[in-house]
């Protein structure tokens, strides 16, 4: 019996493939990976990285935010590739206000992959207050609840008092 409906199926599909001709299926090139960025583009946000950097020697903290709001917009524009970059600079960098600038940025990114990054910096007893404030900020901005399982972690694992009654509001908030 199985075989029967087998048989009349085939024989249904090779009749059928013969009335209409259909069109050849597209293929469609395969999105690159994500964070892969050309070399003009990867260029092209190294220097707009390097006026921040720049910057963030000659100005204050409060300052850098509304002097680089141009270079904030260009790697916006860029996207997701230039995360990579982001991450890049704030685990490389010695300037406290350069990366204070990264991690806020980084919570505009809108992207999941930021979340790890902030979380390090959380939970760095070494990184000034300021800095790992602004990471809970910043996480709070993305708006991923999946981030509150590696807060939770981060709660228990920080000492200092304020990180961690950030860590609790961003927990509270994404919940």
């Amino acid at each position: 019996m199985i075989k029967i409906i087998f048989a009349s199926a085939a024989l249904s599909l090779s009749l059928l493939s013969g009335c209409a001709k259909m069109p050849p299926p597209v293929v469609l090139a395969p999105p690159p990976p994500p964070g892969e960025i050309d070399t003009e583009t990867l260029q092209r946000a190294e220097k707009i990285l390097d006026t921040v950097k720049n910057r963030a020697k000659l100005v204050s903290l409060e300052m850098l935010g509304s002097s680089t709001m141009n270079e904030t917009v260009q790697l916006m524009d860029i996207g997701d590739g230039a995360v990579p970059i982001l991450i890049r600079d704030l685990k490389t960098s010695n300037n406290y206000k350069y990366r204070y600038w990264l991690v806020d940025l980084l919570g505009y990114m809108n992207t999941p992959r930021s979340i790890i990054p902030l979380v390090e910096i959380i939970e760095d007893e070494g990184e000034k207050e300021k800095v790992r404030i602004r990471a809970c900020e910043s996480i709070k901005e993305l708006r991923y609840p999946k981030a509150v399982d590696y807060l939770l972690i981060s709660r228990d694992l920080v000492r200092n008092d304020r990180v961690r009654e950030n860590i609790e509001k961003v927990i509270y908030y994404l919940r």
